[in-house]
């Protein structure tokens, strides 16, 4: 259900990581490379193509998107309800804290840069969500999250 900020953070991180994998295999096949060697170093080529900025971008919502899921999930949401069993505490783990450590290892390993006029596009895509959070919760009557 999309009324869970931590289903648009979920879908983000593996949308993003498609987009990455796609933009690298696009590279391969058009350099023949997915890396050169630049001062005895490895260096990660990117083309300026579509799929690039697609990824790039899907990567900036997400890793926002899934700060503030840890961050407010573990402060705030966390604890206020009981687990109908042991196993459900693993699904926490994998939906409130996998997808932000798998997207600060991709930050590092595509050595990710965030434009400061992106910024504003993050907001405005946290605004989204409290728009379709707020109708939601005037729909069912209820607060999506009880904190």
């Amino acid at each position: 259900m999309l009324i869970y900020f931590t289903n648009w953070g979920v879908i983000l991180t593996w949308l993003s990581f498609v987009f990455f994998i796609a933009a690298h295999l696009q590279t391969y096949f058009l350099t023949g490379s997915p890396c050169v060697t630049e001062y005895n170093q490895l260096v990660v080529v990117t083309l300026n193509t579509n799929l690039w900025k697609w990824a790039k971008v899907s990567y900036e919502a997400a890793i926002v998107s899934e700060v503030v899921i840890v961050v407010v999930y573990w402060t705030l949401i966390y604890g206020t309800y009981e687990y109908p069993d042991p196993s459900f505490f693993l699904i926490d783990i994998a939906s409130h804290a996998l997808p932000l450590a798998l997207l600060l290892i991709e930050f590092f390993i595509n050595a990710i840069k965030i434009p400061r006029n992106h910024y504003v596009l993050m907001f405005v895509f946290i605004g989204v969500y409290n728009i379709v959070n707020y109708a939601a919760t005037k729909i069912m009557g209820v607060p999506v999250y009880a904190i």
